[in-house]
């Protein structure tokens, strides 16, 4: 029943951080559309990178019915993305100072979700899971290029979500340097496989921590429980000293006794 209790906490929480990511990117689009663009929306700063998915995914994850594949992908592939974005901030910086801020607190806050999340859920997790993560890559990805490819033909090409637009070149930092070497479209699904991997090396850390605390945890168990022996022992011996003191007791008393009978 504590479990329980515990487990509905942890859905409040996540949900809470997706209740904080809306109502800051509803102030964000705001900003942008109103006072940056003068009233134009700008299609570039659409809500569908990877990092904007914990947004949605804290949201409904309280209501789903099977939740572990979200779970993992928060403390995998999100996580990953939280940590990188700081590989190249040139993304986190907007027009308005309020604005780079509020991108720079919510990397750190994707960071600390996944944190969570993982020390949290971590328990239990194997290789085989990382197959459900996978899956929600594979779809949201492929919502991101509907998005793109939608918006590109109608009205701007200017959009680039999760960066695999195929009708703008590749930007990415460090995976760029393939541009010219091998044909765009390659070069993002060179990218799209360094994320499944990243993602899964975060996986593997997460159960090499599980491990850990497993064994650590049951340490203190037998620890406690050799405690509890050397108590039971003391308590034995104790009762055989007392139970020896009586024997030797009425052993003096009872040779006293003849002594007294033979005087």
């Amino acid at each position: 029943m504590q479990g329980k209790k515990k487990l509905d906490q942890s859905w409040k929480i996540i949900f809470w951080f997706g209740v904080c990511f809306f109502i800051s990117e509803c102030i964000k689009q705001i900003l942008l559309t109103a006072v940056v663009n003068d009233g134009r929306y700008s299609w570039q700063y659409f809500p569908f990178q990877l990092c904007s998915l914990p947004m949605y995914l804290c949201l409904i994850l309280p209501f789903l019915k099977h939740k572990k594949a979200i779970i993992h992908f928060l403390m995998d592939i999100n996580l990953l993305g939280g940590i990188f974005a700081f590989a190249d901030t040139s993304g986190m910086c907007y027009p308005l100072y309020i604005l780079t801020l509020h991108s720079v607190c919510w990397h750190l806050a994707l960071i600390a979700l996944g944190i969570y999340t993982g020390i949290k859920f971590s328990p239990g997790l194997r290789i085989r899971d990382y197959l459900g993560v996978i899956k929600i890559f594979a779809i949201t990805a492929g919502i991101a290029e509907i998005i793109n490819t939608a918006v590109s033909k109608l009205f701007t090409t200017q959009i680039d979500m999760f960066y695999i637009n195929p009708y703008r070149q590749f930007s990415q930092i460090i995976i760029r340097n393939l541009v010219g070497l091998i044909p765009n479209l390659f070069v993002i699904l060179v990218y799209m496989a360094a994320i499944v991997l990243g993602g899964f090396l975060i996986h593997l850390i997460w159960m090499g921590v599980a491990l850990r605390k497993t064994r650590f945890e049951a340490g203190g168990s037998v620890g406690k429980e050799g405690l509890a022996d050397k108590e039971g022992m003391v308590d034995k011996e104790g009762m055989v000293d007392k139970e020896g003191m009586v024997d030797k007791e009425e052993l003096a008393d009872k040779e006293g006794l003849k002594d007294k009978d033979r005087g």
